[in-house]
């Protein structure tokens, strides 16, 4: 008579802990809905959210066996389990910790991502609130517990860089400059192009009778008056009313979408989800109503309707220190043998898209963004 005893055991130790959680996930028992989709078996770990779910194929290994002949006393092997499969990142630990640091500090909420944009490599994800991976993999089913319930109320299992979307605000304001450079009136849209900031600005009113409505820059006392590298450098607000007022919402719109801004990155986590680039359209079917000057006035200056995933965002910015070249974001650089640390795949960069931009205008937004740190709003 022999008796089959099936032993269990897992460990996971993630040196970054909760610095890195939202990228690595973490592993635990399967729901009885992945047992179902033969995911996997009811007594096997398997991966929960980031990386490790993203690539348990590759992680998990497979289980050995041991027959144990209790009468006899004697264990004999019937399969030899083996290891999964190792992963490189394209995570720098020292970006990453650094990130870290400066986000968790003082009990902020938010997401810090830093891109190789010649790559689109990864170097730093964080996401904060944060949960603690080794607990959730590897202590006792009360600590777990009572770690997961803690992390839900806090929605610390959301990964802001890619599952959440916000307006993008003052960052936008360079792809309403390009569109304006890219709209092909030189003699109208130019570098030169010069609006006063008195910290307000009064939007026209096409109705009869109706007073003009107020738009107030961040700076109450103003900025004087800029060209369109001065604007940049100082995120004047009053600058991009009137710049986008002239324009028209179907450049800005037409332009944010072929930067991608309403699409899918596509980066290797699960769970991602896609921004929103209203139009004129759109605001029709859901509000029965037309689109605005007042819509055009806060979209030049990314708000309103309009909505991005930081990832995303980051993304914009890549393509735009790239002349237009978007390389998709990935966070695995080599696949290896777990045994001999052979590669056996390569994550190579991957160009997503091209934005045809003129190098004439391409250069003009690229200098307003050089002069915003070098002596503008992110200057020390």
């Amino acid at each position: 008579l022999q008796y089959g005893t099936f032993v269990t055991n897992h460990l996971r130790y993630y040196t970054m802990g909760p610095a890195l959680a939202h990228v690595t996930g973490y592993i635990g028992l399967p729901s009885r809905h992945e047992i179902e989709k033969k995911l996997a078996l009811s007594y096997q770990m398997i991966g929960k959210g980031g990386l490790e779910a993203r690539y348990d194929a590759e992680l998990r290994g497979t289980d050995g066996i041991r027959m144990r002949h209790r009468i006899i006393d004697s264990e004999e092997q019937i399969a030899e389990s083996e290891h999964g499969n190792n992963l490189v990142l394209t995570i720098d630990r020292n970006i990453q910790a650094a990130a870290y640091r400066a986000l968790s500090a003082g009990g902020r909420r938010g997401t810090a991502i830093a891109m190789k944009v010649s790559t689109g490599e990864i170097l730093a994800m964080v996401s904060i609130p944060t949960f603690d991976p080794n607990i959730l993999s590897s202590a006792t089913s009360d600590q777990r517990s009572r770690h997961y319930d803690l992390v839900q109320d806090y929605e610390g299992f959301l990964n802001l860089a890619i599952q959440a979307k916000f307006p993008p605000a003052s960052t936008f304001k360079p792809l309403v400059a390009l569109a304006a450079l890219e709209s092909g009136d030189h003699d109208k849209f130019n570098e030169n192009t010069s609006f006063p900031c008195y910290g307000k600005w009064n939007l026209p009113s096409s109705m009869p009778g109706v007073p003009a409505s107020e738009y107030y820059c961040w700076n109450a006392g103003g900025h004087g008056t800029n060209n369109m590298i001065g604007a940049i450098k100082h995120s004047c607000s009053v600058y991009f009313y009137q710049l986008g007022y002239r324009l028209g919402p179907t450049p800005i719109i037409e332009l944010s979408r072929n930067f991608g801004l309403n699409k899918k990155t596509e980066i290797d986590l699960p769970g991602e989800i896609e921004g929103f680039i209203p139009d004129q359209r759109w605001k029709q079917l859901r509000w029965s109503n037309r689109w605005y000057d007042g819509d055009t006035v806060n979209l030049s200056i990314g708000q309103g309707f309009l909505e991005v995933t930081p990832l995303e965002i980051a993304q914009y910015f890549s393509a735009m220190a790239n002349r237009g070249k978007m390389y998709r974001p990935h966070l695995v650089r080599e696949v290896r043998d777990p045994i001999s640390n052979r590669v056996l795949r390569s994550v190579r960069p991957e160009v997503s898209r091209e934005i045809p931009i003129s190098a004439a205008s391409m250069d003009i937004v690229q200098r307003g963004m050089r002069a915003v740190i070098t002596e503008g709003t992110a200057s020390f």
